[in-house]
């Protein structure tokens, strides 16, 4: 940001219409320096192409003004997710593999359905990022199977959730059941896992 007073010679020469871009401040009016350059630039563009034709030279083009988005610096709206599209049982085989991955001790297969910014969340608060929840990842000896009984779809945020239950067998018959839910992102084209809460 700039402050009116410092610039405000360069305002009057350029006609720049500072009133509809000013932000009260204590210290101040202050503007944002791409508003005043997105009418100050082609201006000087157009003296500059005058200069080259009077030297025998060709205009160049004069760059069109930034949008108020490349102004502001405002990240460019992501068009909604087609939910229609998201079926459970295609993040349900997801969930599959990296459960099994994990019972299994499978660190390669389990870090390709990651995401890089994946979080881990676990009874007693515990808070794991990718690589503290892969270094934990070893075969579990006492597992012998498990199925997904239950499976819901849900979105928060455009982001898809599954929530499950999942019924563990042991070697010895018995039966535990535990509820976890897993928040998808989509990169490339591919659905990963961003969040896996187990409780």
């Amino acid at each position: 940001n700039v402050r009116v007073t410092d610039i405000f010679p360069y305002l009057k020469k350029y006609n720049v219409p500072y009133e509809s871009g000013v932000i009260r401040e204590s210290y101040g009016l202050i503007l944002h320096q791409d508003f005043v350059m997105s009418y100050i630039l082609p201006l000087r563009y157009a003296r500059v192409n005058r200069v080259e034709v009077l030297l025998g030279g060709k205009a160049k083009p004069i760059p069109p003004p930034p949008t108020y988005e490349q102004m502001f610096h405002v990240p460019a709206m992501k068009p909604p997710i087609d939910r229609s599209s998201i079926s459970v049982d295609s993040l349900k085989g997801i969930v599959r593999q990296a459960i099994e991955a994990r019972v299994r001790g499978k660190q390669t297969l389990l870090r390709d359905l990651l995401d890089d910014q994946f979080m881990f969340y676990a009874l007693q608060g515990r808070q794991w990022d990718r690589d503290r929840f892969l270094r934990s990842v070893s075969p579990d000896p006492m597992v012998k199977g498990f199925e997904i009984e239950q499976a819901e779809l849900s979105f928060r945020q455009e982001a898809p959730v599954l929530t499950i239950v999942v019924k563990y067998e042991s070697l010895r018959g018995e039966f535990k059941s535990f509820n976890n839910t897993f928040t998808f992102v989509n990169r490339n084209g591919k659905w990963l896992i961003a969040r896996w809460r187990a409780f």
